[in-house]
């Protein structure tokens, strides 16, 4: 359909149809990448009229803020994909199943009913927004505000070259907030 063909009538049908992202959260504190989080939603919901739902791995502040700011939030467990100790191979299998099993059981409970139309991860400190929009076949951006291991001391359970990888091959479109 051309810009031409668009109809009055079809312009009516659809602007109450609006953009619905789902964001993922690695934490509900107010850190900086969460803070960051929270002047997105609150543009987009109040700037654009964008229907925003963040899911994050537990209650905390940022919950609050994100609805007083008028975004739906969601809890849904789910761990990092490092830590600041090294773990053995048993936890964090058992960390990553299950987390994995709370973003399978939740496609049907809570994120097939949002029905996003992208999803948005909002750290590299956790993998299941790409792993959710895999398998809801929607488009999946990846926001990274941190190193892990040189800001922060993470280590990351998978060699930072598979990570990358990763974030790499589930990603439409991969953001930074500096090139370094």
């Amino acid at each position: 359909m051309k810009f031409k063909d668009i109809s009055e009538d079809w312009v009516t049908k659809n602007e109450k149809r609006r953009l619905n992202i789902c964001f993922f959260s690695h934490s509900a504190g107010l850190y900086g990448a969460e803070r960051a989080l929270l002047d997105l939603t609150a543009g987009l919901i109040k700037d654009y009229g964008v229907n925003c739902t963040v899911v994050l791995p537990k209650d905390g502040p940022l919950k609050e803020k994100l609805e007083q700011a008028g975004a739906a939030t969601r809890i849904i467990d789910y761990s990092w994909w490092h830590d600041q100790e090294t773990l053995t191979d048993e936890q964090v299998t058992e960390l990553c199943i299950n987390s994995a099993k709370n973003i399978l059981y939740n496609l049907k409970q809570t994120l097939q009913r949002i029905n996003p139309d992208i999803v948005f991860t909002n750290t590299i400190s956790i993998p299941w927004g790409a792993v959710a929009a895999s398998f809801l076949g929607k488009p999946h951006v990846w926001f990274i505000h941190e190193f892990g291991e040189s800001d922060h001391g993470l280590k990351l359970f998978l060699p930072l070259n598979t990570t990358l990888k990763f974030i790499e091959n589930l990603s439409s479109i991969i953001l930074t907030n500096s090139e370094a």
